[in-house]
């Protein structure tokens, strides 16, 4: 099933409680990963 063909698509609800903590480790895990690429020598724009 892709995501349109769901009932409640576009209209979504979330928890805001759940997202969050895995929203601010995603975040902080690419800065990480950014900051290994800068290492390397490629620079985000």
């Amino acid at each position: 099933m892709y995501i349109y063909e769901r009932s409640e698509w576009p209209y979504f609800t979330w928890n805001h409680k759940e997202i969050y903590p895995l929203l601010a480790s995603a975040r902080h895990e690419q800065g990480r990963l950014l900051g290994r690429m800068e290492t390397l020598g490629y620079h985000s724009s």
